[in-house]
């Protein structure tokens, strides 16, 4: 059977975290906001799965459950002995609701608060917050990039287990958000480090089913079957079949002391007892019938990998990408396109300016820790489709103008000549985009640029106006003489498109009180709408180039009122007097 994974499913109004409660993560988000952030995927759960949920719903009670059947870890041991070769005895699996909460619980049981735990940043956030709030401290062995590919420094690594004060590991396998699948030959060094340092290890491998055709996910516990006491593995469904809303793990725990611990503070003292009904049949059903699913998966999700690595170098060809081993993480570098906002805040500046979220290592405060802070994770297990349009607006966002870029030495057209850029560039020059000659806020913005244009000419600058008009439609309504600044017709949007002033993404995103207001503002100064040209989401921009092309200021607008005043724009040109 053949899986449509292009297929597109609307999420909304299924109480969906990551498409309808985006604003908790980003503030600036909103329900046309797409999203390419928080770890499932926007495929349909395989068919075996939902047929065996309308089966046990049909069962009409849903009281307190337990995952204690043979059929049940028949399933889930079966599993991890097909896909990996790995024997695992129904007694040692323990249930906890994620593996989030299990490291927590894990961390109380396995240390003692000042104790020292190692991790391995760039690294999944959650590991620093659960390591900081049961008042242990994160010991960072920093991964290192040899060319395009994440190693572990066992130089490093090895001084820090050998540090007294370090008595657990986290090991992430696959590892979240670099994409490696370690080699056994790196799970045993790193393993026997802790050994014969008295480390113990929790190994998060909630990862491990999503690898690309022809690499293989090794176990780390397999590998030392006399050390299984001092590894504690954690393993979900939840990426492997999206099934992370069923809020479900199996924790493998080997030492009897270690067990009896988890069953009295965890199971006894924390509740952590009883799983939900459905999730208990979803994960009998995936491990079941789910195994054709995931084959075509890892198949898709490969490809959507390189599909975004090809789509980069084409269109934001300075950032750096290697297709991952595993996980559904493309791990994206693009320190060359951070600049002013996108540098500060790049989570938001991506919100505000194409409407999309994806987790990223903002500067000061990096997500995922040392070695991120110009990074950004997506998330591309969705259909290509959905993952086209949000690299096209990502790349959009970023690949823009910025101080100190330079401009083509185009072949513009005004109403009355042709002439390159670089002779109309002749001194300091505001560079307005607006939309149409007929669009009465544009009018109202020429009216006002020319009633103030002093103010820039005072500051030794000038200004040229981009609209998306044709050039004998102006000249029907003005005399070349109208305005103290020309106006250049690009009404094919050929420069828009080079110098990435993007439309807004929809109607929506146009109206605000700020448009409201100018609108009104045009009305009351007697403009009517004229013809309808160019693209009517377009959205301004201003720069301020000197001779030679140099930018050296740019401002994207959010909305078509986004665009700084007359005067504004002549503070520019003050500033620029000593360039």
């Amino acid at each position: 059977m053949a899986y449509d994974f292009d297929r597109l499913v609307d999420r909304h109004g299924t109480n969906c975290g990551k498409w309808e409660f985006q604003p908790v993560q980003n503030p600036n988000a909103g329900l046309s906001t797409l999203p390419f952030w928080v770890a499932d995927m926007d495929f349909p759960c395989p068919d075996g799965v939902i047929e065996a949920l309308h089966r046990r719903v049909d069962r009409k009670i849903f009281g307190y459950s337990a995952n204690f059947t043979g059929e049940f870890f028949r399933s889930v041991c079966g599993w991890f002995w097909h896909r990996f070769g790995w024997y695992v005895n129904s007694s040692d699996i323990f249930y906890c609701n994620g593996i989030v909460p299990a490291i927590s619980y894990l961390i109380q049981l396995m240390t003692h608060e000042g104790d020292q735990v190692v991790i391995q940043p760039p690294i999944y956030r959650p590991f620093y917050k659960k390591i900081e709030c049961n008042h242990r401290t994160a010991v960072s062995s920093q991964l290192v990039l040899k060319g395009d590919r994440y190693e572990v420094d066992f130089a490093d690594f090895e001084r820090k287990v050998k540090d007294p004060r370090t008595t657990l590991f986290i090991l992430c396998s696959p590892h979240n958000p670099t994409g490696r699948v370690w080699s056994e030959d790196e799970l045993r060094r790193m393993a026997e480090l802790c050994f014969a340092n008295g480390v113990r290890i929790i190994a998060d491998e909630i990862h491990h089913d999503i690898v690309a055709p022809g690499v293989k996910h090794t176990p780390l516990e397999k590998l030392f079957p006399d050390h299984k006491n001092e590894i504690i593995t954690c393993a979900s469904v939840s990426k492997t079949f999206n099934l992370a809303g069923m809020a479900y793990s199996n924790i493998i725990i080997h030492d009897p002391h270690l067990k009896a611990l988890w069953a009295q503070k965890v199971q006894g003292d924390c509740g952590v007892m009883y799983p939900n009904p459905l999730s208990i049949t979803a994960i009998q059903s995936a491990y079941a019938t789910g195994e054709p699913w995931l084959d075509q998966l890892n198949v898709y999700l490969h490809d959507n990998l390189v599909f975004t690595r090809d789509y980069l170098a084409e269109h934001l060809p300075k950032a750096r990408m290697t297709v991952p081993e595993g996980t559904y993480f493309a791990w994206v570098d693009v320190a060359p396109y951070l600049q002013g906002a996108a540098r500060a805040d790049v989570d938001s500046y991506l919100v505000k300016t194409a409407d999309i979220l994806i987790e990223s290592g903002p500067e000061g405060s990096p997500t995922f820790g040392p070695g991120g802070e110009t990074r950004l994770r997506i998330n591309v297990a969705c259909p290509r489709s959905l993952l086209e349009e949000g690299l096209r607006r990502m790349c959009t966002a970023l690949d823009r103008l910025f101080p100190g870029a330079a401009l083509d030495d185009t072949l513009c057209v005004t109403p009355w000549r042709s002439a390159r850029l670089s002779e109309l560039v002749d001194r300091p020059t505001v560079l307005l985009f607006l939309r149409y000659y007929g669009c009465t806020i544009c009018q109202l913005d020429l009216r006002r640029l020319k009633e103030h244009y002093d103010a820039i000419t005072a500051a030794g600058a000038k200004a040229l106006v981009v609209l998306q008009s044709d050039p004998a439609g102006i000249r029907e309504q003005i005399d070349e003489h109208f305005y103290p600044f020309e106006i250049l017709c690009d009404p094919g949007q050929k420069l828009y498109e080079r110098y990435h002033i993007a439309p807004a993404l929809s109607m929506e995103k146009m109206a605000n009180a700020a448009v409201l207001q100018k609108i009104g503002a045009a009305r009351q100064a007697g403009l009517t709408h004229g013809a309808y040209e160019g693209n009517e989401l377009q959205l301004p921009a201003a720069f301020l180039v000197e001779p030679g092309l140099t930018v050296r200021k740019a401002h994207y607008a959010a909305h078509p009122a986004d665009l700084p005043a007359p005067d504004e724009l002549a503070e520019w040109c003050k500033e620029t007097e000593v360039h």
